[in-house]
């Protein structure tokens, strides 16, 4: 039933080993729900050894439960209960002497499989054993969020790189790494300033490689590597399911109101347009219907440094903010853009309003 209590080598306080306690009843029950009846829980291999179903699901829980969120974590324990029956009917089958090739077949594996299996040398690819889960841990430094944090112009540029990946980066779970965000990016000034704040926070850059078409380059694939954003990130936004508010909002604090920015900054050069027109230029910030918290808190920034914006719902329902003519300037001097033709699209913008 799970692991010992003092399976690290500490006493637990009563707190603490209520909730291991109650953790390993919730799996337990969840386990009886499956429809397995307690013998079918566990069985033996050739050399003696137990494989249990509940140790399985307590190392997947251990192991992914503060990374991803609690849909992925489910869908990982269907998929470790699935290879679980897999693996008890074939080493069971092997060990009443069925022949070997008949169980192979059954299951789709080579019989050289099935005999790693008996033996113990190998599982299933979607079951955590004991020695995937060795490896894992193994190969994975513990993530600790606190090593990013800073001065305030690294605040800043931390706030910059949260902004980016809320508006661009899209998230995906690396086992050794604790996970990774991937984005394609249209501007090389873009992916410079980037580089710059990961450099500063993370001290490594965003890795970078150059997409074309017809021989010219269109966009550039990007890609941050990191545990300790990782975490950060997905503590701040629910795996970006909410604005990151309890990072950011802490009144009083000059540092978070660098973070703040950067943040803003962070989401307008990943959404925002400058569209150039004579008689009525427009900056529009336009984000993608699932980002409607990203929506409400953007305005909240806007409003606390000053800038005149309108809101309302663009093509597709996608939620935008239109910052007002008499904005501009405010908006050119707090936030500005990073790209090179929008930010000379609103200094021509703001050469008219002053002509």
């Amino acid at each position: 039933m799970g692991r010992p209590l003092k399976a690290t080598g500490r006493r637990l306080g009563r707190r603490a080993a209520g909730r291991v306690m109650r953790g390993v009843a919730e799996r337990e029950a969840n386990l009886a729900s499956t429809g397995y009846a307690p013998e079918q829980r566990a069985f033996y291999l050739a050399n003696g050894k137990r494989v249990s179903l509940a140790d399985s699901e307590e190392r997947l829980h251990r192991l992914f439960s503060h990374i991803v969120p609690e849909t992925e974590l489910s869908r990982r324990m269907e998929r470790n209960r699935r290879a679980f029956g897999t693996y008890r009917d074939a080493v069971t089958a092997f060990l009443r002497d069925e022949d070997p090739s008949d169980i192979a077949n059954r299951h789709h594996v080579s019989v050289r499989t099935i005999n790693s299996w008996a033996d113990g040398k190998a599982a299933p690819k979607a079951f955590m054993s004991p020695k995937r889960f060795d490896a894992d841990i193994g190969n994975r430094r513990r993530p600790n969020p606190a090593r990013i944090m800073g001065s305030s112009q690294k605040m800043h540029d931390l706030g910059y790189l949260i902004g980016v990946a809320d508006g661009n980066f899209r998230f995906v779970y690396l086992p050794a790494k604790g996970g990774r965000f991937n984005a394609t990016l249209k501007s090389r000034q873009f992916v410079k300033e980037a580089q710059r704040a990961a450099k500063n926070v993370l001290g490594h850059t965003v890795k970078e490689t150059p997409r074309s078409r017809n021989g010219k380059v269109f966009s550039y694939q990007v890609s941050i590597d990191n545990a300790d954003f990782t975490q950060l990130y997905n503590r701040a936004t629910n795996w970006g399911s909410r604005a990151p508010e309890g990072l950011l909002l802490r009144p009083g604090s000059q540092r978070r109101q660098q973070m703040r920015i950067g943040y803003l900054k962070g989401v307008v050069d990943s959404n925002a347009h400058m569209k150039e027109n004579n008689r009525s230029p427009t900056l529009r910030i336009l984000l993608n219907k699932d980002k409607a918290h990203t929506f409400e808190y953007v305005k909240g920034i806007l409003t606390e440094l000053g800038i005149p914006f309108n809101d309302s719902t663009g093509r597709g329902s996608r939620p935008q903010i239109t910052i007002r003519k008499e904005g501009f300037s405010r908006f050119s001097q707090v936030v500005g853009f990073r790209d090179p033709k929008h930010r000379a699209r609103l200094q021509a913008a703001l050469m008219r309003q002053a002509a």
